[in-house]
């Protein structure tokens, strides 16, 4: 999942009613997705599981108009699973 809460760009406030739109480019696959702020400007994004590397782009409109705002990630990844030797 994708979280957040997107601001204004100068005064630092919450924005509602702004739809968040990302791109999330993978190796072989791609995932999009739209999600409007609520009125604390937080929005969320599910995504379908993938490994490796990838690209986001996040882009912010409102009243169907680019928006320049700051765009805060809620960042928690989880590390890969990885099997440990008793005897190393």
């Amino acid at each position: 999942m994708i979280d957040g809460t997107v601001l204004s760009l100068f005064r630092k406030n919450p924005k509602a009613n702004v739809n968040v739109s990302m791109l999330l480019i993978c190796d072989s696959t791609s995932q999009r997705g739209i999600c409007p702020t609520d009125q604390e400007g937080k929005f969320n994004l599910a995504l379908i599981d993938f490994y490796g590397n990838s690209k986001l782009s996040i882009e912010t409109k409102e009243k169907a108009k680019r928006k320049e705002t700051n765009i805060i990630l809620n960042r928690v990844f989880s590390t890969e699973m990885k099997a440990y030797d008793y005897w190393k």
